[in-house]
């Protein structure tokens, strides 16, 4: 009987043990977050329920009977103070912060917090590179070489690049050019090589002719200096276009690709009535300023006042578009006979209808 007894009452025992564990474990919890009565008598249940642990086990439903006839010493209106789960006995099941398998887990915690934290960090970024907008793809010379640049394209000009950006054909061009440039403002403000270069407080050099005078209390880049420089790189662009060792500059090959393949299309009508515009515009523009000029030579007679007049009788969309036949596109007979009568062509041009006749 006793034999067979003892068992049943270790493991109750037991069980009691560990109900009381799981007992003083909540009710710490519960004193650290404030929902339980005063210090004092909170002490004391945990101290009651410390001290019948390791005994024959005080079942669970006892100790919350006592709980409950102790909970009227509890009052509602006290709560534990900061410092309070400090002085509580803690449980000889309940592992203290001291210990190395609790410091050891709470690496590993923080070690997995920050691998995740990374791989966030990796998937927003990822999700931020999917969403932008691609960039148009670019024409590349070969697999392993960078894109055309300008210089390649034909489009770039010395005068714009820096010197280390020169190339052994450009070195030449912008030393020539620059010397060139140097020349003609010398020429401009009057100075030979080798004499008094004239400045604010030097004397003024004596010279026959008409000379340009820099502004030298301002800067190079002054409006007057830069009008000085301007002229000088004019001069010496009109002497190197009449050169004759010059060569032509060429269009863009791009460009002209891009207006054969239009012309194609359309069998060079809409470039053909682009050109019509322009004459007609023009021929308008140069109608009115013949008007302009003669509404002041009628003024200078009638002792008129040139500006009202001018306001009141000249107006650009007033003036009437003379058209042409030829060069618009269409051939017309009795228009080449009209200007033929007006003696303004000949008989063959009138007669050949592959001549163009063309307005004077």
């Amino acid at each position: 009987m006793s034999t067979s007894g003892s068992p049943s009452q270790s493991i109750s025992a037991t069980e009691g043990a560990h109900d009381t564990e799981r007992l003083a474990a909540n009710l710490i919890a519960m004193l650290q977050s404030n929902q339980v009565g005063s210090e004092t008598t909170s002490s004391q249940v945990i101290a009651q329920v410390t001290r019948k642990a390791p005994g024959a086990g005080l079942p669970a439903p006892l100790v919350l009977f006592s709980l409950n006839d102790s909970d009227s010493s509890f009052t509602s209106q006290s709560f534990v103070p900061t410092s309070a789960p400090s002085i509580l006995p803690l449980s000889p099941s309940i592992p203290s912060p001291d210990d190395p398998h609790i410091a050891l887990h709470a690496e590993s915690a923080v070690e997995e917090l920050r691998r995740r934290l990374t791989d966030l960090e990796q998937a927003h970024r990822d999700a931020s590179i999917c969403t932008r907008r691609r960039r148009r793809p670019t024409q590349l010379t070969d697999d392993d070489e960078e894109p055309y640049s300008k210089r390649q394209c034909g489009t770039h000009l010395v005068s714009r690049l820096q010197r280390d950006q020169l190339d052994e054909m450009d070195l030449p061009v912008h030393a020539y050019l620059q010397k060139e440039v140097r020349k003609t403002m010398y020429n401009l403000i009057g100075y030979q090589r080798g004499a008094l270069m004239p400045d604010i407080s030097g004397p003024l050099v004596a010279r026959s002719g008409q000379f340009l005078v820099p502004d030298f209390k301002a800067g190079i880049n002054a409006p007057p200096n830069r009008l000085i420089q301007g002229r000088a790189a004019e001069m010496v662009l009109a002497y190197e276009c009449d050169h004759p060792g010059t060569v032509p500059e060429t269009r863009p090959m791009k460009l002209m690709h891009t207006e054969q393949r239009l012309a194609e299309l359309d069998g060079g009508e809409k470039k053909m009535r682009r050109e019509r515009e322009a004459r007609r515009i023009e021929r308008r523009k140069t109608r009115g300023q013949q008007l302009c000029d003669a509404i002041v030579d009628f003024c200078q007679e009638h002792d008129l006042d040139h500006q009202e007049m001018h306001n009141a009788l000249v107006d650009e969309e007033w003036v009437g578009e003379e058209w042409s036949c030829d060069e618009d596109g269409t051939r017309n007979e009795s228009w080449r006979q009209k200007l033929f009568e007006a003696g303004t062509i000949s008989l063959t041009e009138r007669d050949d209808p592959d001549v163009a006749i063309l307005e004077k």
